[in-house]
């Protein structure tokens, strides 16, 4: 008998359903960049935050979905923020998606709440394109 006081026999058939699958073949880890939807770039500048908490970091990448900073202290993932890039002429929107230790700093990847064409264009000038 089992603990609903069955048989065990009935149990045979809920069993089979219960087998382990068969093994699918592994994929292999992902990082922050394997998930990127759009083309980063080299970008390195001072970035403030304004939200939740005023601070500073400094930029590593940028890309038209979000950007790459190191900061000294860590930020947590869903963290939603709010920044200035492009020496403050640029303020946008976003939330952590990743945060790592990085040599004693902390790198933190932001993904912006929208892309914005600010951001697009700065982007193009960094490209060489007009």
């Amino acid at each position: 008998m089992d603990a609903k006081g069955l048989p065990c026999s009935n149990l045979a058939p809920h069993r089979q359903r219960l087998q382990r699958p068969e093994r699918r073949q592994q994929r292999p880890m992902t990082t922050p960049s394997d998930n990127r939807q759009t083309t980063r770039h080299a970008f390195e500048e001072e970035v403030e935050f304004i939200a939740p908490r005023a601070c500073t970091g400094r930029s590593i990448d940028l890309a038209a979905g979000g950007i790459g900073v190191i900061l000294d202290e860590p930020f947590p993932v869903g963290q939603s923020v709010q920044l200035k890039i492009f020496g403050g002429r640029v303020i946008v929107q976003g939330a952590v998606r990743w945060c790592g230790e990085a040599e004693g700093a902390y790198r933190v990847g932001i993904q912006f709440s929208e892309e914005d064409w600010s951001v697009l264009e700065h982007i193009r000038g960094l490209q060489g394109e007009t």
